[in-house]
């Protein structure tokens, strides 16, 4: 059974229909089309944050609003899946769970990042360049495929703006701020049986590590340093998984779920099926390293509590779908 978050019950999401004749879009007029509900979402129903989906494939456009507590990160999951918090529906280029879509404002500044997860249509700032991941302050555009993805807080509408105007004003507070190329290699794990990996892996896994001076954040390490940082375990009853990650790997979201495009593929047992296909996120940033779960269908649990977004302050046991045991074990 999926996981309630009472906060997400409050987002409204409306869609409209669009016959563009499969022509690729400008960000300009994506931006038109999607207008009209990202300023129903966010002057009407007070909503702190607003994205929208435009599709140039006759998809329409799906707006979702939602409300934000500034004491942590919200994470979103878009994608096909029934338990993502903004889905796009009927079209199969779109991946069960497709982006993270964060939202902070910690430092009294509203912050939108998307995340990719590893998808096949991947993901591309305003200006059409590949990246992992892409931050920015207020507002961002993004493209996914033959999607657009436009995100804005609430500070940045003026209710008498026209589409037009609300564009260029929004397209001012646009910039990247931070990205992460996709070129980012994935370590693959390696796999020992129990006995082998607590005796002489784990050893290994604390000694081979390069150690952070200070706390674990994306302004505190080199994301071109191909030293790890920390190393993740898989424990399960018919065998552990280990793989040192390095910042760029968190940086990017390192993934863990049964789809062999995660860094850590859970294919240790038939009672893995209840754990999703991309279940768990690791994701390093400003503020820190954070564990999120991607939606998945049977949840995931520390100290028996369940969560969605997780910050990871040492070393950290984490279980997700009551199946398998998930180890971070920092650099000391």
């Amino acid at each position: 059974m999926s996981t309630p978050f009472p906060h997400y019950q409050q987002n409204t999401r409306t869609r409209y229909s669009l016959d563009n004749g499969g022509k690729s879009l400008s960000n300009r007029a994506a931006f038109i089309l999607a207008w009209a509900g990202l300023r129903r979402q966010l002057i009407e129903a007070r909503r702190d944050f607003a994205f929208a989906a435009v599709s140039s494939e006759g998809h329409g456009v799906t707006c979702l609003g939602v409300r934000h507590s500034p004491h942590k990160p919200m994470d979103l999951i878009l994608g096909r899946h029934e338990s993502c918090d903004f889905q796009l529906l009927g079209d199969l280029s779109i991946a069960l769970r497709q982006l993270i879509i964060r939202v902070s404002s910690l430092e009294q500044l509203p912050f939108i990042q998307l995340i990719d997860l590893r998808t096949s249509s991947g993901l591309a700032d305003e200006q059409g360049a590949p990246c992992a991941t892409i931050s920015s302050h207020g507002a961002i555009i993004a493209r996914m495929g033959k999607w657009h993805v436009i995100g804005m807080h609430r500070a940045l509408v003026n209710p008498s703006h026209s589409a037009d105007e609300a564009f260029e004003s929004v397209t001012a507070h646009v910039s990247s701020v931070g990205s992460v190329s996709v070129a980012a290699n994935s370590r693959r794990p390696s796999v020992r049986p129990r006995l082998v990996l607590v005796d002489t892996m784990l050893g290994d896994c604390r000694t081979q590590l390069s150690p952070v001076v200070g706390t674990l954040t994306l302004n505190n390490v080199d994301l071109d340093s191909e030293d790890a940082v920390g190393s993740l375990i898989l424990e399960h009853s018919s065998g552990d998984t280990c793989v040192r990650l390095t910042p760029s790997d968190l940086a990017c979201g390192a993934l863990i779920g049964r789809y062999m495009r995660c860094q850590l593929p859970a294919l240790l047992g038939e009672d893995c099926n209840s754990i999703s296909r991309v279940h768990l996120c690791l994701l390093l940033d400003e503020h820190g390293l954070w564990a999120i779960d991607v939606a998945s269908k049977n949840g995931s649990w520390v100290n028996d509590h369940p969560f969605r977004t997780l910050r990871l302050v040492g070393a950290t046991s984490l279980s997700i779908a009551n199946v398998m045991t998930v180890r971070w074990i920092p650099a000391f």
